[in-house]
């Protein structure tokens, strides 16, 4: 996304990207016991503060409910000027689906099985390998590491996109099913 300075830039941002698209709708909301308030002291006179925490983001689509779209750090700097307040520096960052958790360890024999390379007839080849505790999963210029959810079911940090790993009859890994926002867009067949 890159950094946007100056409110011009903003607004066109915002124009382009959020409301140039079928999400005409964009909300956020702090996460409850997150945001910390540090004033800015000049003395004992108060000019400014620093807010930080994490926030939640929703999208709320032409024609459908409103849901969860990702969660992200911010930092604002308010300051007092002219007798009120306004805020001078925006910051969101760290940005991931919401509602995923970072917390579920699989051992390296649960990883092992689904190591291997995957291909989708529309995209390539991909290949998956244990990297620590996660997956990473590489190709077509595609890079990322994936974290468990469950058992069998994977995401990464950067935006909402699942992988499930699918067994077969036999109980084997043969496929991966991907999942963005959701809905399945894709499916890969381990080879």
């Amino acid at each position: 996304m890159g950094i946007t300075n100056g409110k011009t830039a903003l607004v066109a941002s915002i124009r382009d990207n959020v409301c140039g698209s079928q999400n005409p709708h964009l909300r956020r909301e702090a996460v409850d016991g997150t945001v910390n308030v540090y004033p800015l002291r000049n003395g004992n006179i108060i000019y400014g503060a620093i807010i930080s925490g994490e926030h939640v983001f929703y999208v709320t689509e032409r024609n459908k409910p409103e849901r969860k779209d990702g969660l992200a750090k911010f930092t604002h700097v308010w300051l007092f000027k002219n007798n009120e307040w306004k805020m001078s520096d925006i910051l969101s960052y760290d940005h991931g689906p919401a509602n995923k958790k970072i917390d579920i360890k699989l051992s390296e024999g649960e990883l092992k099985e689904f190591e291997g390379s995957y291909k989708n007839p529309k995209f390539g080849t991909f290949n998956y390998k244990i990297q620590g505790s996660n997956l990473l999963v590489s190709g077509t210029g595609f890079n990322a590491v994936l974290y468990p959810e469950s058992k069998t079911k994977f995401f990464i940090k950067e935006r909402d996109l699942g992988f499930e790993f699918v067994r077969n009859e036999k109980n084997e890994v043969f496929k991966i099913l991907v999942y963005e926002k959701g809905a399945v867009v894709d499916e890969l067949l381990k080879f």
